[in-house]
Formats: C-alpha cells, structure tokens, sequence
C-alpha cells in the first residue's frame, strides 16, 4: 500500500469494533429487536480471537458486526435478518470445547434465524456442492437477503485479503450464482428492489474497478 495513505478504517470510529457494537445495539433496542440485542454479544464471544484473511489482520468480529449493520442502514429492520446477519459465520467458523462445529440449534436466536444459518453454513469439504448450496438458499428469504449482505461485505474487502487469483474466481463466482440471488429478490419481494439496487451498484462498482488490476 502506498506509504502516503492511511489505513483509515479502524482509525475511523463508526468502523471500529466499539462503533460498530454501539450502532447496532442502539438501534436494535429502539426497534425493540430481541433476537438481535441476544445474538450480537453472544457472536463477539464466538469469533473471540479469530482474524480475517489478508495483510490487514482486522478481528473477525468486524466482518458479521458489518453486514449487521449494513442491513440496518438500509432500513431492514427484520429481527430476524439481523440477527442472522451476525450470526451467519458461527457455525461454519466456530468450534466448541470438543473441536465440534458450533450447532445451529445453541444459537441464541428463533428458529427462522437458525434455519437461515443453517442454510448459509457451508458443508465442509466434499460435502459441498456449489450450485446445490445457492439452489437452497434462493428458497428462503432471510437466507437470500443475508447471503446478498454478506456477499457484498467481502466483495468491498477483496483487495486487502484475496489474491489476484481468487479475487478473479470471486467476481466469477458472484457474477454466475449471486445476482441471480439478487433477481430473485427483487422478483419476489418487490419492497427491497431499492435495497437490491443499492447493494448491486456498490458490487458491481468495486468488481469492475477490480477487474482491471486482476
């Protein structure tokens, strides 16, 4: 990175931890979201001492605490959207005492939540079939608007922690099973085409500036 420019993100207040935990936490007690005030403490717990990938080294906690709010300054003021926003990674990233995958089932959210995070929780190894784990989130709307939220997260963070190659794979991959997810939205629930738009735009913006440096 060019010595003359500033890592500015957690230098930033309403991108750091604190700031990120307060804007949630603010809004979801003013909206009176239980599932969301009950899951976001419990997430900071979980990814306790876990890092995203690249040269950043930013806590892992940023990355669900971020799309959380994202939603939230989109005006989804769903319950349980945000809170399966926050707790989308536990399962798939989060062990127990034991070495054990964190079960869907110990989440402290509804069951609506927990069957969006089960259908976000990637199989691992073999298991896992692309295009069968996409065809299964397009059926459930929390899943869908999470995973869209979730894509665009890490789509504004691939160039601190992907390489050239992966980055490349990533647009493909979004281009091809992603915004199809977007269509469907749009097609079935009609009051997040605004929403859509917004998170399209931005996705395609850093993709095609992206796409010239890869």
């Amino acid at each position: 990175m060019n010595g003359n420019l500033k890592e500015w993100e957690l230098e930033y207040e309403q991108f750091s931890i604190g700031g990120i935990y307060r804007y949630i936490s603010e809004k979801a007690a003013a909206s009176g979201l239980s599932q969301t005030l009950d899951a976001l403490p419990y997430v900071c717990s979980m990814h306790e001492g876990q890092f995203r990938k690249g040269e950043c080294e930013l806590p892992y906690i940023i990355h669900p605490m971020t799309v959380a709010a994202h939603a939230l300054a989109l005006q989804i003021n769903d319950d349980t959207v945000i809170a399966s926003c926050l707790c989308h990674d536990v399962c798939e990233d989060c062990k127990d005492e034991n070495g054990n995958r964190i079960s869907v089932e110990t989440l402290p959210v509804g069951e609506e939540a927990k069957t969006a995070v089960l259908l976000l929780t990637k199989k691992s190894g073999k298991e896992f079939v692309k295009k069968e784990y996409y065809d299964n989130i397009k059926n459930n709307k929390t899943a869908l608007i999470v995973k869209i939220l979730d894509r665009c997260h890490n789509i504004s963070k691939m160039a601190t922690g992907f390489s050239k190659e992966r980055i490349g794979e990533y647009i493909a991959e979004t281009e091809e099973y992603v915004f199809p997810l977007i269509d469907t939205v749009e097609d079935r629930y009609p009051e997040y085409r605004e929403k859509m738009f917004i998170i399209k735009y931005h996705m395609l913006a850093v993709m095609e500036s992206l796409k010239r440096y890869v």
